[in-house]
């Protein structure tokens, strides 16, 4: 709000009290207002489009600097006249405010002196709210991020310091997307202000669109990376006025003098390309005798800043369209009658402009952009006295920073155009600059970032030798977000750094978790070897033992053809030659039958029988059966053998029978003899010798 003092006095009498006395106004010069007003604390009044009235909705803090509400919480943000920011609610019903918070005191906000309007950014990610605050005075160029879901304790994030157009001044408009996922940066320098030197690329200072990602490390605390510079259509001494952005990621850029372009920021392959553009409208300036478009002559070219396309507001409820304010130069005027620039401008008219028949390639199949993707990074400078070093150069910390860029931008062979310091700041030991690399002429953002971590760990490289050589002792390098895939296991990469690394000094820095995840990490480690070596050394053992009893049993095996050898096998038959009973140990062998003199061999093959009773007597006539071995042999299940072989008759030795009772009446024996398996120590009373 701007007070006004009305006089009924002369214009004589005016100047005669100009020349004296002043004039003072205000709540405390004794003077009461005429009734039905009374004196006010300062605040808003507030009208009701529904109801039609006024509201006197208070607020109390007097003067203001600049008044903003959210866009997307019933907050209003003011700027009094003490240099503080205030939070009021403005979702009372009765349209009262009530004060929610202050920014913290170390924050002074002031009016811009330039065409910014924008002072606050509010914008919301899940349930949290976060504030950006541009700090332009004491000619910088810096945005500082605070985490605002309670705006009774501001939360301060991190520092972007946009010194690439222009360092001490010049900063532009700063908008963010729908989505809250992108913010946007101009500059109002004008190509004239912030330089007329143009870059390798052909490109003048002033001429770029900025685009920051939101979505990378800054609820950690680290300075949102910069994800890309679009290039304007532009002329000398023109400026981008106002940008504002659509549901559809769609922005429209007004460049005053130049006209308009659409931005898309949607992913695909137009990612930060210009996609529709319209200047043809804005060129020019019109004068008092007739309508007609006039070339500027180039003393004249500031005069491009305050023409043309101005401010620019999105549709709410119609998809592509855009509300545009055009003011007009009337240079007859201003040349020939002398009028102020000011009185010269004609703020004359408000545009409609649509985005009509644009279908973003590829649809729903997220095509990728036709550019390489951004690369930003932490470098770690342990070395680096940070006091000491902003007093040694020019500038302080922004003297640093382009230090640093140059320092970058000379080891890797690029100019400032493609690398970008963001921030800087003072670490628990020495100091860290977040950077990032954008695409561009030669190699890849990707390909530079390993490059320049290859030169770290390379003496004598080019970052060690050049403007940063006394810096970079010991540095290390670390990425900002994760790698595409193809780049994965290059480089030191680590997307979720912790903010011990970083050592940020502010009040409200995040504690680090990374020693209690380690030391749990390293317990479950040494708990799973442990079991690991305990199940390993339980099976070495029982490998160790099956071969020692494979040994002992191969051993057997090859014994069991030598003479007069009797083997328990682990079959749990017996094989081998026959030979004295097993209840007489002692005792000498019983004589082969008469068929061994002939050069006969028998051999016994089967279960081993007992040696008590008639069994081993009848076995003693002819052929002794041993019994069980004595290696404690486990039992084995009988096989499943026919009863009966078929043996010739030519091999079939004709044994004994030591009963001469119905001897006519058995069978002969086989050669095969399958005898149940039963304990030696408990007699068979049956035999079973089939």
């Amino acid at each position: 709000m701007v007070p006004v003092l009305f006089t009924s006095f002369d214009r004589a009498f005016v100047d005669l009290l100009s020349q004296g006395p002043t004039f003072a106004a205000g709540p405390n010069i004794g003077v009461r207002p005429m009734h039905p007003f009374g004196i006010s604390a300062g605040g808003v009044r507030i009208y009701d489009t529904v109801t039609g009235l006024w509201t006197d909705a208070g607020g109390g803090f007097g003067a203001q600097r600049w008044m903003e509400h959210s866009a997307v919480r019933n907050v209003l943000f003011v700027c009094n006249a003490k240099k503080q920011i205030m939070a009021f609610d403005t979702s009372r019903p009765d349209h009262h405010l009530a004060l929610l918070g202050l920014a913290p005191s170390a924050i002074e906000c002031d009016a811009s002196s330039t065409f910014r309007d924008i002072h606050i950014v509010d914008f919301r990610q899940g349930d949290k709210f976060y504030t950006v605050f541009i700090d332009t005075a004491d000619q910088r160029n810096h945005l500082i991020f605070f985490e605002t879901t309670d705006l009774n304790a501001w939360r301060r994030l991190s520092e972007v310091h946009a010194n690439w157009e222009f360092s001490s001044q010049g900063l532009g408009q700063v908008k963010v997307t729908e989505d809250g996922e992108k913010l946007l940066i101009t500059w109002h320098c004008s190509t004239i202000y912030c330089g007329p030197s143009s870059r390798p690329d052909g490109s003048l200072p002033g001429e770029r669109l900025y685009v920051l990602s939101l979505t990378q490390g800054l609820e950690k605390g680290y300075a949102p990376p910069v994800l890309g510079a679009v290039e304007l259509p532009m002329s000398p001494g023109s400026i981008v006025r106002d940008v504002a952005c659509n549901k559809q990621n769609l922005c429209l850029v007004s460049m005053s003098w130049d006209g308009v372009a659409v931005v898309d920021l949607g992913e695909g392959p137009n990612k930060l390309k210009i996609i529709a553009q319209h200047s043809a409208s804005f060129t020019g300036w019109q004068t008092n005798a007739q309508s007609e478009n006039t070339k500027l002559p180039s003393d004249m070219a500031y005069i491009r800043m305050v023409a043309g396309a101005q401010k620019v507001v999105p549709s709410r409820k119609r998809e592509g369209r855009f509300y545009m304010e055009r003011w007009s130069f009337d240079a007859m005027a201003w040349y020939y009658e002398g009028k102020p620039l000011s009185e010269s401008l004609r703020y004359d008219s408000i545009w409609a402009i649509d985005v009509l028949g644009y279908v973003r390639p590829g649809g729903d199949s997220q095509m990728p952009p036709i550019f390489d993707p951004a690369v930003s990074g932490v470098l770690l400078m342990p070395s680096v006295d940070w006091s000491a070093t902003l007093a040694s150069v020019t500038g302080q910390q922004d003297g640093f920073e382009k230090l640093v860029a140059r320092g970058l931008q000379a080891a890797l062979g690029i100019d400032s155009s493609r690398l970008l310091v963001v921030s800087s700041s003072p670490a628990v030991k020495g100091a860290t600059v977040e950077f990032t690399i954008l695409d561009g002429a030669g190699a890849s953002p990707e390909t530079l970032f390993n490059a320049l971590w290859r030169q770290l760990d390379t003496k004598f490289s080019g970052i060690h030798t050049g403007p940063l050589s006394k810096y970079v002792e010991g540095a290390s390098l670390q990425r900002l977000g994760a790698p595409p895939p193809a780049a994965r296991g290059r480089g030191s990469q680590r997307p979720d750094m912790q903010e011990s690394l970083r050592g940020r000094q502010h009040e409200d820095a995040e504690s680090s978790l990374l020693g209690p995840v380690m030391f749990v990490l390293f317990l479950v480690l040494a708990v799973a070897s442990l079991y690991y070596f305990i199940r390993m050394r339980r099976a070495l053992q029982k490998v160790q033992g099956e071969n020692t009893r494979l040994r002992q049993d191969m051993q057997l095996v090859a014994s069991a053809g030598s003479p007069g050898s009797q083997v328990g096998l682990a079959t749990g038959y017996v094989v081998g030659r026959p030979g004295s009973p097993n209840g007489d140990p002692s005792s000498e062998k019983t004589p082969l039958p008469s068929a061994m003199d002939s050069g006969a061999v028998f051999t016994v093959v089967g279960n081993p029988i007992n040696s008590g009773g008639a069994a081993a007597t009848g076995v003693a006539a002819g052929m002794a059966m041993a019994g069980r071995s004595k290696l404690d042999q486990p039992e084995r299940p009988t096989p499943s053998w026919p009863a009966q072989a078929s043996v010739p008759q030519s091999q079939a030795p004709e044994l004994p029978n030591p009963s001469s009772q119905d001897s006519e009446d058995q069978p002969a024996r086989p050669s095969v003899v399958i005898a149940a398996t039963g304990n030696r120590d408990d007699p068979d009373p049956a035999g079973h010798i089939a």
